[in-house]
């Protein structure tokens, strides 16, 4: 049975200065981490993924060098990449730059084998404070391609949370109208998952016919179950990190998250 492999890195919070901090944490270091852990000098039973999918919030300020720099990041790596949106960025800007190059990096879908991925914008109507919610036309789109898959399988990425991670500053800023895109996803049979970031945390949702996963962040962690901010005290959870996801050909998906710590899953 064959397998496509998606490595999800998601709130790089890259700043405009190398130098400049996140959180206490130097985020472009903690990308080049990750990058070297997952990439350039993988375990030895580490696949090489055949698609990198970028979570959103790319940039802590949304600006033209900053998403050049990441860019050229990028186009070194030799893989195939998309991306969506997070509140931390600019959607307008990140197409201006980007445009629909490099393997459609700010497409809505992106399709290999037996799977479609769906990439959406949860970024509408934001808040200020980290909400946001998927437009009137971005869930339009997506009833459109729940009901006209173009795979037997379908994987949505977003970057807000869509479900509560029982930290209630968190949830206050999840997807505004995740009701209206739950219910599109609970009528759509094909759907497998659902991949987001947002939380800076590790979490798995069973809901029906179909599993949500949050990925936790390359840049700093955020403790969960808490009832307001708080950076991740546990050393093991503090590095960078990402997640593995094999799609199988059968619909199945085994994933695991990793951090940039040698051995580790």
């Amino acid at each position: 049975m064959s397998s496509f492999t998606v490595l999800h890195l998601t709130d790089l919070h890259l700043t405009r200065h190398p130098d400049d901090m996140h959180h206490g944490f130097n985020a472009w270091q903690r990308w080049q981490q990750m990058i070297e852990h997952c990439l350039l000098s993988p375990a030895a039973d580490q696949p090489r993924p055949d698609l990198l999918v970028l979570g959103g919030d790319l940039a802590q300020h949304p600006e033209a060098i900053t998403y050049q720099a990441l860019r050229q990041c990028l186009d070194q790596l030799d893989l195939p990449w998309v991306c969506v949106p997070g509140n931390h960025d600019d959607v307008s800007l990140m197409r201006q730059l980007w445009g629909d190059s490099a393997g459609l990096p700010c497409a809505d879908q992106w399709q290999a084998g037996r799977w479609q991925l769906l990439l959406c914008d949860s970024t509408a109507d934001g808040d200020g404070r980290g909400s946001g919610s998927l437009s009137a036309a971005a869930l339009a789109r997506l009833q459109y391609q729940l009901q006209h898959p173009q795979a037997e399988h379908q994987l949505v990425v977003l970057h807000h949370h869509l479900l509560p991670v029982n930290s209630p500053w968190q949830d206050e800023v999840m997807t505004g109208n995740a009701a209206e895109v739950l219910a599109l996803l609970d009528q759509a049979p094909q759907l497998r998952g659902v991949l987001c970031g947002h939380v800076h945390q590790a979490h798995h949702w069973r809901r029906g016919h179909w599993q949500m996963w949050s990925t936790p962040a390359v840049a700093a962690q955020f403790a969960a179950g808490q009832q307001g901010f708080l950076l991740e005290p546990h050393p093991a959870l503090q590095a960078p990190a990402g997640r593995w996801l094999q799609l199988d050909d059968d619909g199945s998906m085994r994933t695991s998250t990793v951090y940039a710590i040698r051995g580790s899953t």
